[in-house]
């Protein structure tokens, strides 16, 4: 099993030490606005086939993973992926994938992703996985497997912390392992989300972000 990071594009950047300036607002602007992804999505769905065609020893278990701005670049791509490709995806903290906001069709369809293989994980207090600025958010979405980002003992005994706001997904917690979302990440990965009892799962987005707001009115 191997991990690459694909940075094959010029992903938008914020400026998060000044408040306001050239940068960031260029930055704010890149982040609401779909060209960066846009312009990626077609590269990244590449990258994926010719993974797919070069795969020495049969058909090779491929997972997409995206975060933020980067989820609805990997939703881009999965629609413009051949079918049967990719055979996972989990995104998190996302804004959309690109599959727009009607209720009726299974966005899975446009993903080429089949049912049961969508995972999204949504951390409290994060508020982009609440955006639904390119499409539903998939946290949204009855499709998705929604993920536990809380602090638990996950299924192979290890007490883990939660990740809470945007960015703690994939850091390690205090303690040196794994948060409960990179658990999930890693189970994904391994191609054994669909093996009873290896995932840990959680609520959905609608879920989550009321705990939040209700958190949050009590803590006044």
């Amino acid at each position: 099993m191997s991990t690459v990071s694909w940075i094959g594009y010029d992903a938008p950047q914020l400026d998060r030490d000044a408040i306001v300036s050239a940068k960031s607002l260029e930055g704010g602007i890149k982040v609401s606005e779909p060209w960066n992804a846009q312009a990626a999505a077609p590269h990244l769905a590449s990258f994926y086939e010719g993974i797919d065609a070069s795969h020495d020893g049969g058909d090779p278990h491929l997972t997409a993973v995206g975060h933020s701005y980067g989820s609805f670049t990997t939703g881009l791509a999965l629609q413009q992926t051949l079918e049967g490709v990719v055979d996972d995806t989990i995104v998190y903290g996302s804004p959309g994938l690109g599959t727009g906001h009607d209720l009726v069709y299974n966005p899975l369809d446009k993903l080429h992703i089949q049912p049961g293989h969508a995972y999204e994980m949504t951390a409290h207090n994060d508020p982009v996985a609440h955006m639904n600025r390119f499409g539903w958010s998939p946290g949204y979405m009855s499709e998705f497997t929604h993920l536990d980002t809380d602090a638990t003992a996950t299924p192979d005994g290890v007490q883990r912390e939660g990740a809470t706001g945007h960015s703690e997904y994939p850091r390690a917690g205090d303690n040196g392992e794994l948060r409960t979302s990179g658990y999930n990440t890693s189970v994904v990965i391994a191609g054994l989300g669909n093996e009873p009892g290896k995932l840990v799962t959680g609520d959905s987005a609608i879920k989550t972000g009321g705990i939040d707001i209700l958190s949050g009115l009590a803590g006044r």
